[in-house]
């Protein structure tokens, strides 16, 4: 979400590694991303582009289901 994405980055953002099929159970998707790396006509067609809405239901709470690592 709101990533600044270097040059480094390929247009298509993701690929499968190794030939494997995590893409077919993983869910790849970003929101808002900036820089030279954000290609999100690129992206490859198994990629996600969240909407607005969507992108709402990703909080540091709910991926971390409450771990702060600044306090550890």
């Amino acid at each position: 979400l709101n990533c600044e994405m270097g040059a480094h980055i390929k247009p298509e953002g993701w690929s499968t590694w190794n030939n494997n099929d995590n893409h077919k159970t993983t869910y790849y998707a970003e929101y808002k991303s900036k820089g030279p790396g954000a290609n999100p006509e690129k992206r490859l067609d198994w990629t996600h582009q969240l909407t607005r809405k969507e992108a709402r239901k990703y909080s540091i709470s709910r991926v971390l289901h409450g771990w702060k690592p600044e306090q550890e």
